[in-house]
């Protein structure tokens, strides 16, 4: 994989075509998504500064673990790791609670 990833369109999906991200298959039975979004406030607002943004992060299931998902975050813009051993477990801790949503939601 090459970073930073890039799409040959204006899609805001990555891979447009909608196959896996790191695997490049297909799954008939649904996707996962991994999205980050931004929101402007409402609210009697001129600034445009962070603080005036809602920011979050989701994993969203399309059919895959029947959960629909699990939010990571709401507000945050940086997550702060001392290794990339830290941060291996933080995502692997993120998709197990993803995975056992959806072994409770069943």
């Amino acid at each position: 994989m090459k970073f930073p990833l890039e799409n040959e369109s204006d899609n805001e999906s990555f891979p447009v075509d909608g196959s896996c991200a790191f695997c490049k298959g297909q799954n008939p039975e649904g996707f996962i998504v991994f999205s980050f979004s931004a929101m402007e406030r409402l609210g009697n607002t001129n600034s445009f500064a962070p603080a005036d943004v809602k920011k979050s992060v989701y994993l969203i299931d399309h059919g895959v673990v029947e959960n629909g998902g699990v939010q990571i975050s709401e507000g945050i813009t940086d997550f702060i790791f001392c290794s990339t051993k830290c941060l291996r477990l933080f995502f692997n801790s993120v998709v197990d609670e993803f995975e056992q949503a959806g072994s409770t939601s069943t």
